[in-house]
């Protein structure tokens, strides 16, 4: 685990984090398993294991923001901070 004010790496069973504070805001990738999520300029995406955008659903939601309570138990930092709020604000996309 790399933990500092404005970046932060951590791997953490099948879920890898990274996230930066910049100047534009927070921009973060979250990976669990083969699937990987993107935060930049306030708003997430999903993708799956081949790179294809995808929809995140109601169960992958409720899955981040699971992280989001226990990345909020670590040593309080910028960017973690702004990583725990992205996190419970995630919400599921309506499919077309």
């Amino acid at each position: 685990m790399v933990l500092r004010n404005a970046y932060m790496e951590l791997e953490l069973e099948d879920v890898v984090v990274f996230a930066e504070a910049r100047r534009k805001g927070l921009y973060a990738e979250i990976y669990m398993g083969d699937v990987g999520y993107i935060y930049e300029r306030g708003s997430w995406h999903a993708y799956d294991g081949e790179g294809r955008p995808k929809s995140i659903t109601p169960q992958e939601a409720e899955r981040l923001r699971r992280l989001s309570r226990k990345l909020a138990t670590l040593p309080r930092y910028h960017v973690l901070e702004q990583l725990i709020k992205a996190l419970s604000a995630v919400e599921a996309e309506a499919r077309a």
